[in-house]
Order: C-alpha cells, then sequence, then structure tokens
C-alpha cells in the first residue's frame, strides 16, 4: 500500500486562510475593546458603514462593529481614538485607522499629557483648538491638554503645562506641544525659573510692560530678581 499524500490538504488550507484575509481592511469576527470616544446605533447592518465613520473622523483610529442583537436590535458602532488589542469575537467587526503621527502643533486626539500645569480654565466653546491657541499665546505654554466636558465638571477644560510631559491615551482628552522659536528672554526664564511661582497666574511677559495679574505678586517678584538681571 502506498503511503497517503497529505500536501494538497495542506495547500488548501493554506490557501484558504490567504482567501479569508479581507482586502478590505475589515476584521471579521474580531472585537477591540477599549479606547472608545463616541458609539452609535447604525440603521443598517453594515461594517463598511461603520469604517467609513472612523476614516471621516480625524480623532478616529480604530472602530469596532457588533452586530444586531449583540447590544441591541440595532447594529451599533465604536469609535476608538487609540488602537486597542484585538481578540476574537463573533458578534464584532473591526478594523484600525492609519494615521500619521501628530506633529508639533497638531492635535492629538485621545491623548493626556498629565502633569507641569501652570494653570487651567473652563473652555465655553468646548473646542480643543481654543486651548491650543491660550497655549500659543502664552510665553510659558509648552504643551496642553484639553478635557472634554462632563469629565472635570459639566463644561470643557483647558490646562496649560510649562513642559511637555509624556503622553498617554485617554479618550477624554486632546492634547498637543506648541510650536514656537527658541526663547533665551524672560519667557523662558518664567517657563523654568519661576515655575512653581507663576502657577495659576495668568503671566503676560514682554507684552505691555511684562505685568500679572493682581494675585501674581510672588511670581512678579521671581521675575524681577531671576529673569530681569
Amino acid at each position: 500500500m502506498h503511503p497517503i499524500r497529505r500536501w494538497p490538504l495542506l495547500f488548501v488550507l493554506f490557501t484558504s486562510s490567504v482567501l479569508a484575509a479581507d482586502p478590505s481592511g475589515l476584521e471579521q469576527a474580531t472585537n477591540r475593546p477599549g479606547g472608545d470616544y463616541r458609539h452609535f446605533d447604525m440603521p443598517s447592518p453594515n461594517p463598511s458603514a461603520c469604517q467609513a465613520a472612523c476614516k471621516a473622523d480625524p480623532q478616529c483610529r480604530a472602530f469596532t462593529y457588533v452586530k444586531p442583537g449583540a447590544q441591541g436590535p440595532q447594529a451599533r458602532c465604536w469609535l476608538k481614538s487609540s488602537v486597542p488589542p484585538s481578540r476574537g469575537d463573533a458578534n464584532c467587526v473591526s478594523g484600525v485607522v492609519p494615521r500619521a503621527d501628530p506633529k508639533p502643533g497638531d492635535l492629538e486626539y485621545g491623548m493626556n499629557r498629565p502633569g507641569k500645569d501652570y494653570r487651567n480654565f473652563v473652555v465655553p466653546s468646548a473646542k480643543p483648538e481654543d486651548c491650543r491657541a491660550a497655549c500659543n499665546a502664552e510665553a510659558p505654554c509648552r504643551s496642553f491638554t484639553y478635557v472634554k466636558p462632563g469629565v472635570q465638571g459639566p463644561e470643557a477644560r483647558c490646562w496649560l503645562k510649562n513642559d511637555v510631559p509624556p503622553a498617554n491615551p485617554d479618550a477624554n482628552c486632546v492634547s498637543g506641544v506648541t510650536v514656537r522659536a527658541p526663547d533665551s528672554g524672560c519667557g523662558a526664564c518664567v517657563a523654568t525659573t519661576c515655575a512653581a511661582a507663576c502657577k495659576d497666574v495668568i503671566v503676560l511677559l514682554c507684552v505691555a510692560g511684562g505685568t500679572t495679574t493682581n494675585d501674581g505678586v510672588a511670581c512678579q517678584r521671581c521675575i524681577d530678581t531671576q529673569c530681569r538681571r
């Protein structure tokens, strides 16, 4: 009796696995739990529509489509500001949307840069762009984190920072690093030497005579003694 040749079966299994790859980028039977910043019910059960919603939103880095009946009578789409690890789930279809890494000056969606804060304030417009503009307008500011409404109070909040802390994934935040020319004058001095004295004070330096708010006595003393020699 001749031995049974098994290579045709292996070839069939191999070619089947290759053909199973989805050229559209949809990850069939896959869930990517976590990193969600928005979800919505879908009028029709179409994972490609969930993928399109992610591609259309600059904040979206990945998505998970949940089939009808799993989380309610309708299909549901989850948009994510990070790329969580994948795991098998017959009720889901997921995918990743490639994005270029943010450059200095760009908004870093889904990122928090905790620490190094020197002041914070409410953002009535609830626009991260206004937090970025505030950072760009102040000499001590090197980076910022915008926190969405409902997280630290009913309104959005902006945190300005005198350094560039490491970025951590956080779906409730948008951060960024300011772009400015190297500063060897009073702005750089206050961002380092006088940072503690100037905490939570609106510092107006090299503008209108270099004044501060009325409660900035310690900050002004530091500027006068350390930065203006």
